[in-house]
């Protein structure tokens, strides 16, 4: 039988690597798809076939939606971050392991700095220069996983090792 004390603490850990893991997909994602909406539009735009102005019209709104993506991987951060938090708190975990929360959390800022990197060279491909400009907060999030992997561990220790033991939800 395995020790509930460590396989809640793997599935604080595992919080951590999924939340940076998310944020580097929908990312992607993001970029990719906004590649794909605006090729598309442009491409309908010198066919002809957007040849009323409702259409074109509807265009114009369709580009400028695309703008949304990076003020939604903000909000996406954000409730990762107060997931890390409410998630540490449930647990139950004896404060000794924060040291070894401590040693770990090197792990986790290398695992975060190559998702960093991956999309540093993903980013820097020659198709997504016209985007650039549009995605200044995914930017400098994704450029920046590290800090975000260290915000969650911060948050996330503080919760799960930081309460009374009269205060923990055991399960």
């Amino acid at each position: 039988m395995t020790d509930s004390l460590s396989f809640k603490k793997a599935q604080a850990a595992q919080n951590i690597i999924m939340a940076v893991l998310f944020l580097f997909s929908i990312g992607v994602v993001f970029f990719i798809s906004t590649i794909i909406g605006i090729a598309t539009i442009e491409g309908y735009e010198s066919s002809g076939i957007l040849t009323t102005d409702e259409m074109t019209e509807t265009a114009i709104k369709f580009k400028a939606a695309f703008n949304l993506f990076d003020k939604i991987i903000l909000i996406i951060a954000i409730i990762l971050i107060i997931g890390i938090a409410i998630t540490s708190y449930k647990l139950a975990a004896n404060p000794v392991f924060y040291v070894i929360t401590f040693i770990s959390a090197a792990f986790y800022a290398f695992i975060a700095y190559f998702f960093s990197y991956m999309f540093i060279q993903i980013v820097s491909n020659s198709v997504f220069t016209t985007i650039l400009t549009r995605f200044p907060m995914t930017i400098l999030l994704l450029t920046n996983l590290h800090w975000f992997a260290l915000a969650l561990i911060v948050v996330g220790a503080i919760t799960l090792y930081g309460k009374k033991p009269e205060g923990q939800f055991l399960a």
